[in-house]
């Protein structure tokens, strides 16, 4: 097949084969070859598809009619498709124009109108390996948002994640403590000492002094 598309360019013959790929891209919008092999083969199509569409739909517009006028917007167009470095963004919508023209058009400044639109966008696709064919062309990396989104998830699950794993504060600690019963003191408290007094010897003249001095005095 990679030899065909090769030879497309200096045959300028689309064979069923060729075709083939062009179905394939227009049903599934992923491309299988590197764009260097389809691009000759989008180009010849593109210009086969523009040249039969004219035949068979003519118009009697004056404007459609001028060959010169014609050829110099086809060649515009088969000019944007070479100026591609990969496969463009719209090539599923562009391979349906090139197949079914038809379908879609009829007549052949409109057709070539929609093909100019689908040939202005600047975004390419990937090409997809045998192994993610199925999974299509496109990239997997998020886009900026979204991987800004993902990275703020991440990082609000690791701050979750170390705020239950850290201690508890002490204020919460002492708050705790404070709502309990106050502690009990198991330590008795020791007695003041008295002091000591030395005892007093009592006589019989003491004793006969003290009763004097209690006694009342005569007037």
């Amino acid at each position: 097949m990679e030899s065909e598309l090769r030879n497309v360019a200096s045959t300028g013959q689309v064979t069923d084969k060729l075709r083939g790929v062009l179905e394939d891209m227009r049903t599934t919008g992923v491309p299988k070859y590197e764009w260097a092999l389809l691009k000759p083969l989008v180009h010849v199509a593109t210009e086969q598809a523009l040249d039969n569409f004219r035949k068979e739909h003519p118009n009697t517009d004056p404007v459609e009619q001028d060959q010169p006028a014609y050829d110099a917007q086809k060649q515009r167009l088969l000019s944007a498709i070479d100026l591609f470095e990969g496969a463009p963004f719209t090539l599923q919508r562009l391979c349906e124009l090139i197949l079914q023209p038809q379908m879609f058009y009829k007549n052949v400044s409109k057709l070539m109108f929609g093909l100019e639109k689908l040939l202005s966008v600047s975004s390419v696709l990937e090409v997809a390996s045998t192994v993610n064919a199925g999974a299509g062309a496109f990239s997997t990396t998020p886009e900026p948002m979204e991987a800004e989104g993902q990275a703020s998830s991440a990082s609000m699950a690791t701050e979750a994640n170390h705020m239950s794993d850290a201690p508890a504060d002490d204020g919460d600690a002492e708050m705790s403590d404070s709502t309990g019963p106050p502690p009990t003191t198991t330590d008795a408290v020791a007695p003041s000492p008295e002091p000591a007094v030395a005892p007093v010897a009592v006589t019989a003249e003491t004793a006969a002094a003290s009763g004097d001095a209690q006694a009342p005095s005569s007037l």
